[in-house]
């Protein structure tokens, strides 16, 4: 019985992982195109919903690698990766 709740406790901080991710790209992805795609080709200003669209999209249709992380490296890497890389572009994106 414990060792169902351990894999439950898991499975529920991944799905939370995995919606934090979708939900930061999304923002990032409205905010990069609010500074960069509006002024400079006078397009709409995407919505949030449109940009967890297209951003669904885009990850749908392009291939992903993922490297198998090693024994030692745990998951932390791939956390790191998912929550981080979002925050680099909107940082770089706001210089």
């Amino acid at each position: 019985m414990e060792s169902f709740f351990a894999v439950l406790l898991i499975a529920t901080g991944v799905t939370v992982i995995l919606f934090a991710s979708a939900f930061l790209n999304a923002f990032v992805l409205s905010k990069l195109w609010l500074w960069f795609a509006v002024p400079i080709f006078h397009f709409s200003p995407l919505s949030y919903a449109q940009a967890m669209g297209i951003n669904l999209l885009v990850g749908f249709i392009t291939a992903h690698y993922i490297k198998e992380p090693e024994k030692d490296s745990g998951s932390s890497g791939l956390i790191t990766f998912m929550l981080v890389r979002p925050l680099v572009a909107l940082g770089i994106g706001y210089i």
